[in-house]
């Protein structure tokens, strides 16, 4: 990391810049990693909705007690819905999205989900 030396001259911008391509390399970067929204259906017959990065893994979490408080006085639970996005922000702001409906909206939205996966292949 360059330290500054008030006793050398600052107006060079070669010496600043120089200086800070040698001990400064940029940053990795990092590939957005794909996130999960989901719908639950708990024993009690409610809906919980979250996100996760690995849904199944995240299924066997709640089922075991390690998941949200909610769900866990309402175990077993049930994935009736996941849906796949480009990262973890999207998958929050869907998720913020589907708290905002209805029961019945999201029972619609599971329903299409499942007739769209049972549908046969054209």
């Amino acid at each position: 990391m360059a330290f500054f030396d008030p006793s050398l001259p600052t107006s060079d911008p070669l010496f600043l810049t120089s200086e800070l391509l040698i001990s400064d390399p940029p940053p990795p970067v990092i590939a957005p990693r794909e996130a999960y929204v989901y719908i639950l259906e708990c024993a009690d017959g409610t809906l919980y909705t979250g996100w996760t990065y690995d849904p199944q893994a995240r299924l066997k979490k709640h089922n075991s007690g390690q998941g949200a408080r909610y769900t866990r006085a309402r175990v077993p639970v049930r994935l009736v819905y996941t849906e796949r996005l480009s990262d973890q922000g999207a998958a929050r702001r869907r998720e913020y999205a589907l708290k905002q409906l209805s029961r019945a909206a999201k029972q619609r939205l599971i329903h299409k989900a499942g007739s769209e996966m049972n549908a046969p292949n054209e």
